[in-house]
């Protein structure tokens, strides 16, 4: 399972072009690269061993810094980049299409502060947190409202 699953789903989809947004479970850079020979833009979280030797900061040294950290990385054959920010926890995410600037800000709780800070925010993250936000949703909602477990089948 992992990028042949996109691959296949997307295959009837080749005429046109289409940004997919994936989880850590499914994103890859070899992925990443198919999708771009088919016209198509991927943006996903990553694990941070599947890099694939990116000299990217390690996430025990990036969890250390202050958060809205980040570092970032361009793949050039495939124009794909890696960022790596520090928010609460450290997140690695791929993408192609989409611009590491303009920065966004994001309003976090800061526990030392006892108030809520501004901390820059990359594009891409801003972009995949707005999509899969909505996804993440709609799947607590299914789950909780699905029609089997709510109906009640008499048996006669």
């Amino acid at each position: 399972m992992g990028g042949s699953v996109v691959v296949d789903l997307l295959s009837e989809l080749q005429a046109q072009e289409f940004h997919v947004f994936t989880d850590n479970l499914f994103t890859s850079l070899a992925l990443m690269s198919e999708l771009r020979v088919m016209g198509m833009h991927e943006t996903g979280t990553l694990h941070a061993n599947r890099t694939a030797k990116c000299p990217l900061t390690l996430p025990q040294a990036m969890k250390k810094q202050p958060r809205g950290t980040m570092d970032y990385q361009l793949e050039a054959t495939s124009n794909t980049v890696i960022v790596r920010w520090n928010d609460n926890s450290v997140v690695t995410v791929a993408f192609t299409g989409y611009e590491v600037q303009p920065l966004q800000k994001a309003k976090r709780w800061s526990r030392e502060k006892k108030q809520f800070i501004t901390i820059p925010l990359p594009n891409a993250v801003a972009q995949y947190n707005a999509i899969m936000g909505s996804t993440d949703r709609m799947d607590q909602n299914l789950g909780a409202y699905r029609p089997t477990n709510t109906i009640r089948i008499k048996k006669w």
